[in-house]
């Protein structure tokens, strides 16, 4: 079934939100890979009041405390027989503890976080770590594209300028197996050993924090 651009809209008027370039990659991203609007489940904790209707306004769309996004995302990921599982998370609601949670889960699960000026990057460990990418980026709909293709837990950091320091999938998967109904989006089984490595880093940032 093709799907016009359209479809992929908001029910609201977003021009006037500050999350408007990410809104508009994450819509492009998910038009060009053909991906069904109505086969993707976000989970939202950002400040702005409309993030939830504001773009794939035929998605599934959760508004939750950031702390509760891991389990209610996981969850989602399990049960939703593919769907593509999105989390949005802003400055200092999402923590390293969170991050660890949902990471451990195995779900595909794809997060997006938005720094402000004076965050702290939650990315360490070479087994996590996508990169970071500026919202005025030429490249953030090729990111957001790799980022939903890519196999497991995915997290990317966002933030203001046109940098951009994540590796792009120059073919990704073939559209027709993206987000269809199947049994692909269960547990993607992270490695024991690159497990250790990482909880034992992100327990102690958990503690700083």
């Amino acid at each position: 079934m093709t799907y016009h651009r359209t479809e992929y809209n908001g029910t609201i008027n977003h021009s006037g939100c500050r999350n408007t370039l990410l809104y508009e990659a994450i819509i492009e991203a998910c038009f060009s890979l053909a991906i069904p609007p109505h086969r993707v489940a976000k989970f939202v904790a950002l400040e702005c009041a409309a993030a939830p209707a504001a773009f794939l306004g035929r998605s599934h769309a959760v508004a939750a405390p950031a702390r509760l996004l891991p389990a209610m995302a996981a969850g989602s990921c399990r049960v939703g027989d593919g769907l593509l599982t999105l989390c949005l998370t802003e400055g200092e609601s999402f923590t390293p503890s969170m991050l660890l949670s949902a990471w451990q889960s195995g779900a595909e699960i794809k997060w997006l976080h938005l720094l402000k000026n004076s965050d702290t990057s939650l990315i360490f460990g070479k087994h996590l770590e996508m990169g970071r990418c500026g919202l005025q980026s030429d490249r953030l709909v090729a990111v957001l594209k790799t980022v939903f293709c890519r196999r497991g837990f995915s997290y990317v950091e966002l933030e203001e300028g046109s940098h951009c320091d994540v590796a792009i999938t120059k073919d990704p998967r073939p559209q027709a197996a993206l987000y269809v109904p199947s049994a692909e989006c269960g547990i993607a089984g992270a490695d024991s050993t690159a497990l250790d490595k990482i909880n034992d880093e992100y327990r102690l940032r958990a503690q700083q924090s």
